[in-house]
């Protein structure tokens, strides 16, 4: 009897837990949907265009290797 109330009571606990873990999961859910509605996207039209990057630098350049002549 001792070992059939405990088992019981083990069963009650572990579909609790499922409930709220079911109810935590629904809720979290639904709110990263009620973000995503409210969110908005910004698009824009696909263009050709050359991609230009100037790069600006003061020091000196020198070589690995020199030889004399």
């Amino acid at each position: 009897m001792k070992h059939a109330k405990q088992i019981l009571i083990i069963a009650i606990l572990l579909s609790v837990i499922g409930v709220m873990a079911y109810a935590y999961l629904r809720s979290n859910t639904a709110a990263q949907a009620k973000a995503s509605e409210n969110s908005q996207v910004m698009t824009a039209d696909a263009v050709k265009k050359n991609i230009v990057q100037t790069f600006t630098s003061s020091g000196e350049i020198k070589t690995r290797r020199t030889q004399s002549l």
